[in-house]
């Protein structure tokens, strides 16, 4: 899968797009669920940008406005946490769970994950946030909880990403640009997350 040629944002808006149902009752208490369809929306925005920088990101969005996918990785998203070692899910987990038993970190590591760190499995397309601190016991195993719950079932030992965690989007409409002379672009798209 292509990646998005010149990933050097002025901007971006990150949507956390999460259907939740709410229900009052007679007696004034509220409650409310998530459902599945969770998906990350995004509006990105470049610099000014030259005649050269601007042909290339336009050919690149202009072939994937047909809905082909391409990922992104956001610049300012590095790991809060430790981050450290090669994760692995330990043990098969289904369709909607949202604690992830884990090993192959660094041992004995305080945070080793933050609350709004980014995750990604082999072999998915989706991204996760973890919303809790979690820590590294001495075998290296942590729990993890993530939002939203898993979209599809994880295999054992599959290999999780925590560093430069590359977001699979696709454009939602066409890309927008401005030219003011001497030919500098101002240009921003919108896209979302492949599900």
């Amino acid at each position: 899968m292509a990646a998005l040629p010149y990933q050097s944002f002025a901007k971006y808006t990150l949507t956390d797009n999460q259907p939740t149902l709410f229900s009052d009752s007679d007696s004034g208490k509220t409650s409310d669920r998530h459902v599945n369809g969770h998906l990350s929306s995004f509006n990105i925005s470049y610099p000014k940008l030259l005649n050269t920088q601007f042909a290339e990101l336009d050919g690149f969005l202009t072939d994937a406005s047909t809905y082909k996918s391409f990922t992104i990785t956001l610049p300012d998203r590095e790991p809060l946490g430790v981050a450290t070692g090669t994760p692995l899910v330990n043990g098969a987990l289904a369709k909607g769970v949202s604690s992830i038993v884990t090993d192959g970190w660094t041992i004995s590591q305080t945070g080793i994950m933050k609350a709004n760190d980014l995750i990604l499995f082999a072999g998915h397309t989706h991204v996760y946030t973890v919303v809790s601190d979690a820590n590294s016991d001495g075998s290296g195993n942590a729990t993890l909880s993530i939002e939203p719950p898993l979209k599809q079932a994880i295999a054992n030992n599959e290999a999780i990403t925590v560093t430069s965690v590359p977001f699979t989007l696709r454009c939602t409409k066409p890309h927008q640009s401005m030219v003011t002379p001497p030919y500098i672009y101002d240009f921003n798209f919108n896209a979302v997350e492949v599900a």
